[in-house]
C-alpha cells in the first residue's frame, strides 16, 4: 500500500492505495497550519485503516503549491555608521539579490571604531 499526500497553504488531502484501487481517503481544509494539517490526515488514516497502516511502504507528496513563488514584501535597509556618506561616492551598495525588494535606505547613527568601541555621538 501506499500513501499520496496533497499540500496546499494549510490543507492536506490524503489517499490510500493498494494497487490502483483506493482503500482510503483523509482531508483537513481548514487547519491553522500545514503541520496540523497533514498531523490531521494521517490521524484520520491511523483510525480508519488500524493495523493495516502498518502495510504502507511508501509517501509520495505534492508540495508543488507550498513551493510556489510567492511576491516578496518591501524591504527598508538599515545603514549602521557613525555619520551619513558624505557624497554618492561614499554610499556602500546593496548586494544585487537585495536591491529589488529594498524600498528605502535608513541611516542610523552608531557603530564601533577599529578597536571596537562603541562609537560616541
Amino acid at each position: 500500500m501506499r500513501i499520496g499526500l496533497r499540500l496546499q497553504g494549510t490543507s492536506c488531502r490524503t489517499l490510500v492505495l493498494d494497487g490502483h484501487s483506493v482503500v482510503a481517503a483523509a482531508a483537513a481544509e481548514r487547519c491553522s497550519t500545514l503541520a496540523e494539517a497533514v498531523d490531521t490526515t494521517f490521524e484520520e488514516l491511523r483510525h480508519e485503516l488500524g493495523a493495516e497502516i502498518t502495510k504502507v511502504t511508501d509517501i509520495t507528496s505534492d508540495a508543488g503549491s507550498v513551493l510556489a513563488a510567492r511576491k516578496l514584501a518591501s524591504v527598508i535597509a538599515i545603514r549602521i555608521s557613525p555619520r551619513p556618506p558624505a557624497d554618492a561616492f561614499h554610499v556602500t551598495g546593496l548586494p544585487a539579490l537585495v536591491v529589488p525588494v529594498v524600498a528605502r535606505t535608513v541611516h542610523v547613527g552608531g557603530g564601533h571604531d577599529l578597536r571596537g568601541r562603541p562609537s560616541l555621538r
